[in-house]
């Protein structure tokens, strides 16, 4: 799959609101109109080990472009931003995040009883995240500025289950585990922070 998106804004109408150029926006680029190509795939496999038990393995690859709140915010108030205080500065120059994700799963279809188990693990390149910077007031406000990181990585599992008791009652469960891990967060101990 291959997607194209563009991002612009009438230059005339937005200099005379903000005044651009404005040191918040910086670097600031000449054209408010941006363009991105996005190529995706997906690519599955699932073998079968017998009548009941399969294997099945995944690869996928994506791209997300910035937002404009991500290319453009001009010190705006986010409800996302735990303080009400902080404000939101958008960075124009900003890469697009390149997201890989393999997946490994079995399923058994019995008679009685299905299941399945499967894991992932995926890898962002160049996440969108903010910067911080704290203002000087009793509020605990921040001054938040969108910046690409160097990668996050996520990893996880899931299981599920299905017992038919009867023609008319059937119990089942669930489990599901994610964790996130931001590989720029670097403990003066030399541990990652989750």
């Amino acid at each position: 799959r291959l997607d194209w998106v563009n991002t612009s804004a009438r230059e005339g109408e937005l200099r005379r609101q903000i005044g651009l150029p404005r040191s918040n926006l910086e670097p600031y680029v000449d054209s408010l109109d941006q363009t991105d190509t996005l190529p995706s795939f997906y690519l599955t496999n699932q073998l079968e080990l017998s009548e009941d038990w399969a294997v099945r393995l995944a690869l996928g690859y994506s791209e997300r472009p910035p937002t404009l709140l991500e290319r453009y915010a001009d010190g705006v108030f986010l409800g996302i931003v735990q303080s009400g205080y902080s404000r939101v500065i958008g960075t124009p120059t900003l890469r697009k995040e390149e997201n890989w994700q393999v997946d490994l799963g079995l399923t058994r279809e019995g008679d009685c009883w299905r299941g399945r188990a499967g894991a992932f693990y995926a890898w962002t390149d160049d996440p969108i995240t903010f910067i911080g910077f704290p203002v000087n007031d009793p509020t605990g406000a921040y001054l938040l500025r969108y910046t690409n990181g160097e990668l996050f990585t996520r990893t996880g599992f899931e299981l599920s289950g299905e017992w038919d008791h009867t023609a008319m009652l059937t119990s089942f469960g669930n489990l599901h585990y994610l964790s996130g891990r931001d590989l720029n967060i670097l403990l003066s101990n030399g541990l990652y922070y989750d």
